[in-house]
């Protein structure tokens, strides 16, 4: 009975696992509402969604409504740091017209919590209320003032990851 207690931690460390390991490879997937599928989150790659979503809680509605999610609507100011996405996924959806620069998550941080000067970076510019999708531990940084709604979507495990 004791070897299957030691498979069922194996298999729960290996899930946890997955979710540090990142894609080599990093694209920027671009898809609109009619066209998304939930296969397209399983890549880890940000998503952007080619509408204007007027309201996210309909995103929650439809796709979220069993997973805990938190929805806030925060400033960003120019001298806010860099940020890193606690959730599975991260929808952001800034109010004005603006630029989010992205820092894949297999990358690391220096010690002032920004990425190396020689790094290159991921720039998308997003019209007001258009959504892009984060994946688990990618950094994000809105460089102007600027207000934005966010909707962190948990699952059991990122619940509990630091």
């Amino acid at each position: 009975m004791r070897w299957y207690y030691w498979l069922i931690l194996v298999v729960l460390i290996w899930y946890v696992l997955y979710y540090y390991t990142s894609p080599r490879k990093i694209a920027i997937l671009q898809t609109s509402l009619p066209e998304f599928t939930f296969d397209i989150l399983l890549h880890r790659q940000p998503i952007v969604l080619s509408e204007q979503i007027s309201d996210i809680q309909t995103l929650k509605d439809a796709w979220f409504s069993s997973n805990k999610v938190d929805i806030y609507q925060q400033s960003v100011r120019e001298t806010d740091d860099w940020k890193k996405n606690k959730y599975k996924y991260l929808l952001l959806q800034p109010v004005e017209a603006t630029e989010v620069i992205l820092y894949p998550a297999n990358k690391s941080m220096t010690a002032e919590k920004v990425p190396p000067e020689n790094e290159k970076l991921l720039a998308i510019k997003c019209k007001p209320n258009q959504v892009i999708i984060l994946p688990f531990r990618w950094h994000f940084y809105i460089p102007k003032e600027q207000s934005y709604i966010w909707m962190g979507v948990h699952d059991w495990i990122t619940r509990f990851l630091p």
